[in-house]
């Protein structure tokens, strides 16, 4: 299901207006991630291995947005882009620690901090 969606988003990434449309593919694949964790019953045989890989690959799209936005030497904005890099950055950050916290390669002062400034103090 997805793959076909990244295959898409790649076409995409190769014609005029590229950087725009990975961003907008980007915003529209983490939505997408969202409805899954909270529809999908993730603990069914193959689940985890689909939402890790699903993760993987939406890092790596941000990944690819910052790359062309630096290679093109492109200021990220919300006007033209929808994003800024520091909003990139974030949503990198934040898919990381979610990756991290899902999939259990978090150690457990980071897992702390995430908890801590999720909830204001660590639990779980």
């Amino acid at each position: 299901m997805y793959a076909d969606l990244l295959g898409d988003i790649q076409e995409g990434v190769r014609g005029p207006g590229g950087l725009l449309y990975t961003v907008a593919s980007w915003h529209i694949l983490i939505k997408g991630l969202k409805w899954m964790e909270n529809h999908l019953p993730l603990d069914l045989e193959g689940g985890d291995q689909v939402h890790s890989d699903l993760l993987d690959q939406i890092i790596a799209v941000g990944i690819t947005i910052q790359q062309q936005a630096n290679g093109e030497k492109v200021a990220l904005s919300k006007e033209d882009h929808g994003t800024t890099m520091e909003e990139v950055q974030a949503s990198l950050d934040w898919l990381r620690d979610k990756r991290s916290m899902w999939h259990g390669d978090v150690t457990a002062k980071r897992r702390a901090a995430v908890l801590e400034s999720l909830f204001g103090h660590a639990t779980a």
